[in-house]
């Protein structure tokens, strides 16, 4: 819990950001040697916001980067997927390079395999193509934050019914265009009211 002038708050984390770059990717937006350095800058954010519980999807980078430093942390998780894991894991994890420190299909099995066995793993039901089923996980990413600031519910004198959320992106610093799903997330969320926290991968 934060406490601030007298009243606690309890921290809710969405979190969104880049995969770990293609081995032939013409621009550099998340390479894997700076895969270490994020996870450091990570977990100290996680810990200055005294996070409580994080809201986030499992693609290999910046997604399994934040979740395995908030279940080292303590914190609680809630994974959501645009469809059934195996394909998930096939086509957002395994297919980008990795490394003895980060295994990311291994690193995606323990975290499903948690989030399942903890009834914190969220399954979309199927929509017409993967772009609409990302943009539906986005959605469901803040509906999800918003419904578990209710429930945990602080002494928050401004809003007794919410507790505090905040966004943190973990990208490069700029969109890659209409389609940048993790700038479509930091929108929603500033259109939301949340504040939003960067931590940069390049």
């Amino acid at each position: 819990m934060i406490r601030e002038a007298g009243v606690f708050f309890k921290m809710i984390i969405i979190s969104a950001g880049r995969r770990i770059d293609a081995l032939d990717a013409k621009q550099a937006r998340f390479p894997l040697n700076n895969a270490g350095r994020v996870a450091t800058e990570v977990r100290a954010r996680l810990q200055d916001l005294r996070a409580r519980v994080v809201v986030s999807s499992a693609a290999c980078g910046a997604d399994l980067i934040v979740l395995k430093e908030a279940q080292a942390l303590g914190v609680q998780l809630r994974i959501v997927l645009p469809f059934e894991p195996a394909r998930f894991r096939q086509t957002s994890v395994v297919d980008r390079p990795g490394d003895f420190t980060w295994d990311w299909g291994s690193l995606f099995d323990e975290l499903v395999e948690h989030a399942e066995k903890t009834g914190a793993l969220i399954v979309l039901p199927p929509e017409g193509d993967e772009t609409a089923a990302y943009i539906a996980t986005n959605r469901r990413i803040l509906e999800e934050a918003l419904k578990l600031s209710q429930e945990i519910a602080p002494e928050n004198r401004a809003d007794p019914g919410r507790a505090s959320i905040t966004a943190l992106i973990i990208w490069e610093g700029s969109s890659r265009g209409e389609d940048d799903l993790t700038a479509q997330l930091m929108s929603q969320a500033r259109e939301a009211e949340i504040p939003v926290e960067q931590v940069l991968t390049l």
